[in-house]
């Protein structure tokens, strides 16, 4: 039989042992962490190194997030966009490595933004480097380190850590250059990346054991090492393990109807419309005028009427109105008649003067 002393060593050991069997964040140093500055004794928690729950009661962050607000939560690192900045990891039990991503969140931990993901060999590679987005905006975030294990039980990783975004913080924010449309616009550019991956917590969505999993969605930041052993998460994974921003390219918006057949046809030449007739062309410049008035000024010519010679020199009515016209008739003459008739009355005084009859 085990005395009571050797009882108690067993279970400190077997206590020891998810402290020892996994692998923890140590900096930044995460909420709850007895590496943490901010952290009460009392609230220590000695299993950083243990998964989330299968049953995803835990997420995010062991549940630790309720510390924002308070001491335990004030921010631990202070990070300008764009700096490279490092991450921390002890253990020893790393599972064969697997895939792991950093992310940020501005909302208390209901959404992470990607920042970076690696695929393969995380977390044996211990520590390393990586860059703070840009357009990572100003103001209190949560730092998160996600891991999902190659070998073993099917588990998820994660540890959450407070930090400040923006370096000098109000000064900054104060500066005429960096306005309000700066923030929307460095904002809207963030929050474009992918959330983060979410397997093994009760969503449906798993990762098959000996492999790597591959994340359908990794961002844009990302480092991929030799050894990787890709696999694609199984189950149903939505959200963080779905297709990301990538979802809604699928369908090609309707292409703007073309605007050639519309201006051709309103820059057509209309058909020409049929010529009216002037109507001061419709008369012939050698009409006549009959001195009869007519409210029509399309008139049609005045006939001409033949009269019988008498003799006498009278107006034919044969002057035109129109000037333009060549062909204008003649001014009138006396008749071939009356001269005629001159020569047969000359002839006969004639005759009577040398008494050669009558006429």
């Amino acid at each position: 039989m085990f005395s009571s002393t050797t009882l108690a060593t067993i279970a400190a050991l077997a206590a020891a042992i998810p402290v020892l069997g996994h692998i923890e964040m140590t900096n930044p140093p995460p909420w709850n962490s007895k590496h943490n500055p901010n952290t009460p004794s009392a609230n220590i928690d000695y299993s950083m190194t243990s998964p989330l729950d299968a049953s995803g009661s835990n997420y995010p962050c062991k549940g630790y997030n309720s510390v924002l607000g308070t001491a335990a939560g004030n921010s631990v690192a202070s990070w300008a966009p764009g700096s490279s900045q490092s991450i921390q990891l002890a253990g020893t039990a790393i599972h064969g490595g697997g895939s792991c991503q950093l992310s940020l969140s501005y909302d208390g931990g209901r959404t992470f933004k990607v920042i970076q993901s690696i695929l393969g060999e995380c977390p044996s590679i211990g520590s390393w480097n990586f860059d703070v987005p840009n357009d990572a905006p100003a103001g209190d975030a949560v730092f998160a380190w996600t891991w999902f294990n190659n070998l073993g039980n099917r588990e998820m990783y994660m540890n959450c850590a407070s930090v400040t975004i923006g370096g000098g913080g109000q000064r900054r924010r104060d500066d005429e250059s960096y306005s309000n449309a700066t923030l929307v616009s460095r904002a809207a550019s963030y929050n474009s990346a992918p959330e983060i991956f979410q397997a093994n917590i009760g969503n449906g969505c798993g990762t098959a054991e000996t492999y790597d999993v591959d994340f359908p969605n990794p961002g844009s930041n990302v480092i991929r090492r030799s050894s990787f052993r890709p696999h694609a998460p199984t189950g149903n994974c939505a959200g963080g393990g779905g297709s990301g921003s990538g979802s809604g390219s699928g369908s090609n918006p309707a292409p703007a109807e073309s605007s050639a057949s519309a201006s051709s046809e309103s820059s057509a030449p209309s058909a020409p419309a049929s010529p009216v007739p002037s109507p001061s062309s419709t008369a012939s410049s050698a009409t006549f005028d009959d001195g009869q008035w007519r409210p029509d000024s399309t008139a049609a010519p005045a006939p001409t009427i033949s009269t019988p010679d008498l003799g006498n020199w009278h107006n034919d009515g044969s002057a035109s109105a129109s000037a333009s016209s060549s062909s204008a008739a003649p001014e009138a003459t006396p008749s071939k008649s009356k001269c005629n008739r001159k020569r047969r009355v000359r002839r006969h005084k004639k005759r009577l003067n040398h008494g050669q009859g009558t006429f």
